[in-house]
């Protein structure tokens, strides 16, 4: 038995559509080098990453948003800091040794 559609039914049917959208952060690396790290107690590999938010349409990064984060990643334990965790720490050795110096003099 053969269904028919009456010409009625067939003009109620309506295309469905539907957007996908959403967000994505990529990450890339933008430097790479050798530090001690503190939770290793080591001096190992790091890279400086860079992770910007994207809007994305279909899976598609659009356009950024937002402010980009920067840190650094050790290859060994993969702990990540704060690029300026170690600007810190180099100043406060900087102040030690010319502390250690004055005291000597």
């Amino acid at each position: 038995m053969a269904l028919r559609m009456s010409a009625s039914k067939a003009t109620e049917r309506q295309s469905m559509f539907f957007i996908v959208w959403g967000r994505e952060g990529i990450v890339k690396i933008i430097g790479s080098g050798n530090l001690e790290c503190p939770l290793c107690n080591l001096v190992t590999a790091y890279e400086l990453r860079k992770v910007q938010k994207y809007f994305t349409l279909f899976w598609i990064p659009i356009f950024p948003y937002g402010k980009a984060i920067e840190y650094l990643e050790c290859l060994r334990c993969k702990t990540t800091f704060s690029p300026d965790f170690f600007d810190l720490k180099r100043d406060s050795d900087v102040v030690c040794d010319e502390q250690e110096q004055d005291e000597v003099d």
